[in-house]
């Protein structure tokens, strides 16, 4: 069984939400991983009805 793991970050892109094609779409955030000692920023994308979970957050937020 594999271990869930989860981090904290700053959001510092929220790119628009791409229509690929009439039946695809994706949307993109990026979060900056302050937790770590080498920080990085790791993308994330949402697709099809998943875009959507994004409204509401604003860049800066702080996400789990």
């Amino acid at each position: 069984m594999s271990e869930i793991n989860s981090f904290t970050g700053k959001l510092i892109v929220i790119d628009e939400t791409n229509v690929i094609s009439e039946r695809f779409q994706k949307r993109q955030i990026v979060i900056d991983d302050m937790n770590e000692q080498y920080p990085q920023t790791i993308p994330f994308d949402f697709v099809q009805d998943k875009c959507d979970l994004v409204l509401g957050y604003n860049l800066g937020d702080i996400v789990t």
